[in-house]
């Protein structure tokens, strides 16, 4: 798996997960553009039958209602509605 450009992982609370690229410049695209309204935007890697997803989330939610309440917000902003939740990284 490639290596990401470094940037702390968060080692607690909860994350939305905000898109899934299988180019890593599509993934830093996407994060650069959200780091002008989140603070804590990180990237993960993921295997999907052999090949190398780069996983784009939004950490920095103590609870996962409040992570919950955070998608909610994202979707009505953004209009699109496939972001995921999960407990961080």
């Amino acid at each position: 798996i490639p290596e990401l450009p470094s940037a702390p992982l968060p080692t607690s609370g909860w994350s939305i997960q905000v898109g899934s690229y299988p180019t890593m410049s599509e993934a830093q695209d996407k994060s650069e553009s959200l780091k002008e309204k989140h603070a804590k935007v990180y990237t993960v890697t993921a295997s999907i039958e052999g090949e190398t997803w780069y996983r784009v989330r939004i950490a920095g939610y103590p609870t996962k209602a409040a992570a919950l309440e955070g998608k909610r917000q994202l979707e009505t902003q953004n209009q699109e509605f496939d972001y995921l939740v999960f407990k961080a990284p």
